[in-house]
């Protein structure tokens, strides 16, 4: 591959994560409520979470950006929006059930 097309490719990729960062997204899910067991930091949408952490998310730590959540992949199902903040527990209707989730642009 030439070096042209190579650089190109990885500013493409670098892309979406370098603009969530300008937007300031930052949350921290974790897998049990009061931020208890493995944790898993977003700073870019996620529109698939890995099979590890699907299903999985039961308190998330906010600190940048608003987040929308979703019941399932691809930003489908119920949808929740979350400001800035300690949710020590997502509520009944989230608890284990997060698939995919979105940072919202600032403004």
């Amino acid at each position: 591959m030439p070096l042209r097309t190579a650089l190109t490719l990885a500013l493409l990729l670098a892309a979406p994560a370098a603009q969530a960062q300008q937007r300031g997204c930052d949350l921290t899910a974790y897998e049990h409520t009061n931020y208890r067991g493995e944790s898993l930091r977003l700073r870019q949408d996620v529109p698939v979470v890995e099979p590890r952490w699907n299903d999985r998310i039961s308190s998330v730590i906010i600190r940048a950006g608003t987040w929308e959540v979703f019941e399932h992949i691809e930003y489908g199902g119920a949808r929740t929006r979350l400001r800035p903040g300690r949710y020590s527990w997502v509520g009944a209707q989230l608890d284990d059930q997060i698939s995919s989730l979105r940072c919202l642009p600032a403004g």
